[in-house]
């Protein structure tokens, strides 16, 4: 019978093993993601038409910066929060108008939704005792290999 505890015990150990490099695996892919979600967003914003409607901004800003130095001059000043003159997609918004985005992400949720689902899958292994248990890290880092984590 002790014999089977300690197994049970060096199983607990393994297994604490796996869930810590999934959850180290989720970081890690939720970084790269972010990163390629970023770099995708700035390819999407970089089109002539995106540009002018900057430079537009620019220019009314400018615009706004020169009345309120006159305001300023005469005497007056202006109120209100002022934001930056840099556009990006809203994450908050209804009816999100890039398809490539909206891909991008279901993609990305679908690769974390995977690496959690090793966890269970690699349990279930584990404390099933059979021949895998034994390659279990090899077997994970393959799976990892194949999301892209």
């Amino acid at each position: 019978m002790k014999n089977n505890l300690m197994n049970m015990e060096e199983k607990r150990k393994i297994d604490k093993l796996i869930v810590a490099d999934i959850d180290t695996a989720i970081m890690c892919y939720e970084a790269k993601r972010a990163q390629e979600k970023t770099a995708l967003e700035k390819k999407l914003l970089a089109t002539p038409a995106i540009e002018a409607a900057v430079e537009m901004l620019k220019d009314a800003k400018r615009m706004e910066k020169q009345a309120a130095q006159r305001l300023t001059a005469l005497g007056l000043k202006e109120g209100g929060y002022r934001e930056e003159e840099e556009v990006e997609f809203d994450d908050y918004a209804e009816a999100r108008q890039n398809a490539q985005i909206k891909a991008f992400e279901r993609k990305t949720e679908a690769g974390k939704e995977r690496i959690i689902g090793l966890k269970k899958s690699f349990a279930l292994k584990l404390f099933a005792g059979n021949e895998e248990a034994q390659k279990l890290f090899e077997l994970l880092a393959q799976e990892l290999a194949k999301i892209g984590a």
